[in-house]
């Protein structure tokens, strides 16, 4: 439990933590991350790119006591894991000192974390993996050829790729407690051309556990090489449509940035001093719903902090916001957390509000009921309005609803263009129900959800 393998060596983590507390009057945080990528593609059954890397680093947050002041501060890769332990905490010491006593990234104490441990069949094929980088190249080449070969059923193929990375952090910390979790990601991608020189791109996100079926990146890639832009005569003004899931998966994206504690504190988002509220029609809930089996979840938050599901809306009413343990200090210390690190980013360790899986629940309706005049496949072009009020400018792509079996089958069918104004306020109050089987759609944010029926949203051409 105490010792992990990090870099090429082992780590003893309460030595980690006590060489950190030699320059921490008060309380302190460390938290050690590495994350493997690797993209494989394949061109004419050869495997003709590939690229890898593995990223370490070291992260501290410390509390000085008597001056009631935060810091924090990241350390690449140096000459050895202590070095790069010791100088984060210097710098972290001295960036409290030079801050001041407002640091918004960090909440106001050491909040104690729930101790856990991942199995040791884990433990053993992520140190595996870790340590042999070639056993992951092969990984992925095998995925990308796989793709490559059942592409070649549905037309000619110009790209098939897998990206696979794996993320895994230790959190110790002055309560004496360890977190260890990891996060894991493989994304197939496939374009394939069919005659009359139609192509059709589709990417699908999976995990090592559950990992993205070949076969349907595939037949989603087939299926837009069906799309003919030719579709004119479509309704305009108020109308009622059908949002297929990949264009709800985009609106919760929207709603879920507007979540965020940090934007709601500050009285930017359009969900600010609306708890308890109701902000939708009693046809829509929302739910942060972890689920290891999909990308960016996992266990435990990358505060350290048990996930659990979490109701934003239920029934139409704001119950709870995307909160980190920073914001949650600053507006209700009871809330459940979602402490994400932008990993992505520099400053890689700084905590952030995050959704882990965005899962929508509307009561199943029928077409027919609504009068549907458009179904909306999915938004492309954005601009923005107003950001804070939750009102945007796109550019929609949209067939008739006497074309879905056509689309659900594969066949070819007609589309037309059309702009859309998502004033998100008034669409969440305008949520009549859902049609079909949810989803998993992977956006910036995985998102679980059926196609919805609306009504009254502003089309123009």
């Amino acid at each position: 439990m105490n010792k992990v393998y990090f870099g090429d060596g082992e780590v003893n983590l309460p030595s980690v933590l006590l060489d950190a507390k030699k320059f921490v009057a008060g309380d302190v945080e460390v938290y050690l991350q590495e994350k493997i990528s690797l993209k494989a593609r394949v061109a004419k059954g050869v495997v003709i790119n590939q690229v890898s890397g593995i990223d370490r680093f070291v992260a501290v947050r410390s509390w000085l006591s008597k001056k009631k002041r935060v810091g924090f501060a990241a350390c690449g890769v140096g000459n050895s894991w202590n070095e790069m332990v010791i100088n984060a905490t210097k710098n972290a010491v001295q960036a409290a000192t030079l801050l001041g006593s407002e640091f918004p990234f960090f909440p106001a104490k050491l909040i104690p974390l729930a101790e856990s441990e991942l199995d040791n069949e884990r433990n053993r094929m992520l140190n595996e993996l870790f340590q042999d980088e070639q056993a992951i190249k092969d990984l992925t080449s095998t995925k990308a050829l796989e793709l490559y070969s059942i592409a070649k059923d549905e037309g000619k193929v110009l790209q098939a790729e897998c990206f696979l990375q794996i993320i895994r952090f230790w959190i110790v910390n002055s309560c004496g407690v360890l977190v260890k979790d990891w996060r894991s990601e493989v994304i197939l991608l496939c374009q394939v051309l069919r005659e009359p020189a139609r192509t059709g791109v589709a990417m699908i996100r999976g995990t090592i556990g559950n990992p993205p079926n070949p076969l349907s990146v595939v037949k989603k890639a087939a299926k837009r090489c069906c799309l003919v832009n030719n579709l004119d005569s479509l309704p305009t003004g108020m109308v009622t449509v059908l949002l297929q899931p990949q264009a709800v998966a985009k609106l919760i994206v929207m709603i879920g940035r507007a979540l965020s504690g940090e934007l709601i504190q500050t009285n930017m988002s359009m969900f600010s001093n609306k708890i308890s509220k109701k902000v939708a029609s009693s046809a829509f809930s929302l739910y942060d719903s972890p689920d290891s089996l999909l990308p960016d979840s996992g266990k435990y938050d990358m505060e350290g902090v048990p996930m659990s599901i979490l109701s934003l809306i239920k029934d139409g009413v704001l119950l709870n916001t995307l909160d980190n343990l920073a914001t949650s200090d600053v507006r209700n210390p009871n809330m459940q957390y979602r402490g994400g690190r932008a990993h992505r980013i520099f400053p890689w360790s700084i905590p952030s509000p995050q959704a882990t899986v965005l899962k929508v629940v509307a009561p199943s309706v029928k077409l027919d009921d609504f009068k549907t005049q458009l179904i909306i496949l999915n938004f492309g072009g954005l601009r923005t309005i107003n950001v804070g009020g939750g009102i945007f400018h796109v550019t929609a792509q949209v067939i008739l609803p006497e074309q879905i079996a056509d689309f659900n089958n594969g066949l070819n069918y007609n589309v037309g263009t059309v702009f859309v104004t998502l004033n998100i306020p008034d669409i969440l109050k305008n949520v009549c129900g859902s049609w079909g089987d949810s989803q998993v759609v992977s956006e910036k944010r995985v998102v679980v959800t059926p196609a919805l029926v609306l009504e009254n949203i502003n089309i123009t051409k």
